[in-house]
């Protein structure tokens, strides 16, 4: 829910406004779970794709979310953005302490949550309906979960 309340109509424009967003929100839903998180957020872009970034940060938001609620209290996150030819391939990884099984997190309405989660389908449909990779790969070696999005530049 803290995500939501961070996400408004104004337009985030600058690589700084991102980052700063960003920042503000993994502060935030630190606060209301209860958790210490080390952040390491790189640096952005003026403009991720032709979506703008607003769009980029409603996609974020849920899989930033879900990183922290999986991380172990006082665990590192990671969200880099590395620019190709081609595409920015956006990262959000964390540990978890219990880390769930790969088919999982790909069906429709499954959650680690008590009170259920949305937050993967919903980056999952918006981000096919305009054009946005999206993947989730679980490591159960290191107990790693990196979601990424691979976002065209035109």
């Amino acid at each position: 829910e803290a995500y939501r309340k961070l996400v408004t109509v104004t337009e985030i424009s600058t690589s700084e406004d991102i980052v700063s967003y960003i920042d503000t929100a993994i502060t935030s839903m630190c606060s209301v779970c209860g958790k210490q998180i080390n952040k390491s957020i790189s640096d952005f872009p003026e403009k991720i794709g032709v979506h703008g970034n607003n769009v980029i940060i409603i996609l974020l938001m849920p899989l930033i979310h879900n990183a922290i609620e999986a991380s172990p209290d006082k665990a590192s996150i990671s969200i880099k953005c590395v620019e190709t030819n081609e595409k920015y391939v956006i990262t959000v990884e964390n540990t978890c302490e219990i880390p769930p099984k790969q088919n999982n997190l790909n069906t429709d309405g499954y959650s680690t949550k008590n009170d259920g989660g949305e937050g993967l389908r919903s980056v999952r449909r918006i981000s096919k309906s305009i054009g946005i990779g999206f993947h989730i790969k679980v490591n159960t070696k290191n107990k790693r979960v990196v979601a990424t999005l691979n976002v065209p530049k035109k």
